[in-house]
């Protein structure tokens, strides 16, 4: 007979924070000496990628990569890389502080937190073993170079950016991401350190017993890494824009049904490749 498990299912920015939304900082730790003392054994939490339009973690703009939001700001503090006054001066706000509900402001934390990472970064040892390890296999660099696209066309839509940009022509992005080195390896490290504080965190859960379960999401934004470096992969049209989008019929959540307006996968090409 197979053992059954309870859990509970918390997005990890819903936890308490004087920083505008949940991280995997202290209030993560509490949470898990909860769940230990509770009996339970499964945390189960929503995707953790970057939100894109809508702050949505299920219309991502990078399926593989971290929230930077989750970034613990007083882990940062302990490690030099900030000042407790710095962070009060880019704070959002709390979130859900003293037993009292509050929503996020995630228009306050899209411009604050950025720039605070961005001190943090300038403090950062980027010599160190570990991150010119992180570098070198290169798992986050288009991730990277989408987003310092993104910061450079003042945040606006793929869909916006100059044709040479769009579709990744040879000489545009070499003379881009020389040009822009600095802001590319800021958003590696953002990458570096959300992956290096998860796994301190989910180690600390699991030693306790408890398990992290995670989600997914089904599709990706249309304003995407992806869509961005492997247009083949979906169905879109000469101008870049998809031709289908995702959604649901008419269910026991809207009469309407739902219009999602994420990019739908070009299953043939996959199931062509796959032979």
């Amino acid at each position: 007979m197979k053992e059954r498990y309870a859990g509970v299912l918390l997005p990890i920015t819903a936890l308490p924070s004087p920083y505008g939304v949940g991280t995997f900082g202290a209030k993560a730790k509490e949470f898990v000496d909860f769940l230990v003392k509770s009996g339970q054994k499964v945390w189960q939490v929503l995707p953790l990628v970057p939100t894109g339009y809508g702050d949505s973690p299920y219309s991502s703009s990078c399926a593989i990569a971290g929230s930077p939001y989750l970034i613990d700001i007083d882990t940062l503090i302990g490690q030099g890389l900030l000042t407790a006054q710095e962070a009060e001066e880019y704070s959002c706000g709390s979130s859900a502080g003293n037993g009292v509900s509050a929503r996020v402001d995630y228009a306050a934390l899209f411009y604050r937190r950025i720039p605070l990472l961005k001190i943090a970064f300038s403090r950062f040892d980027r010599e160190t073993p570990d991150f010119r390890a992180f570098l070198a296999i290169g798992e986050y660099t288009d991730f990277a170079t989408f987003m310092a696209l993104k910061e450079a066309h003042g945040w606006q839509a793929l869909s916006t950016w100059e044709k040479e940009y769009r579709t990744r022509e040879e000489c545009a992005m070499k003379e881009f991401t020389a040009a822009k080195e600095e802001e590319i390896l800021f958003w590696q490290f953002t990458q570096y350190e959300f992956f290096r504080q998860w796994q301190v965190l989910k180690d600390y859960a699991n030693v306790r017993g408890i398990q992290i379960m995670g989600d997914m999401p089904l599709y990706v934004s249309e304003d995407s890494v992806e869509v961005w470096a492997h247009p083949e992969l979906f169905l879109l049209n000469g101008d870049g824009a998809p031709t289908e989008v995702a959604g649901v019929p008419p269910d026991y959540f809207s009469e309407d049904g739902q219009l999602w307006g994420n990019p739908l996968y070009n299953k043939k090409k996959k199931k062509k490749e796959y032979k």
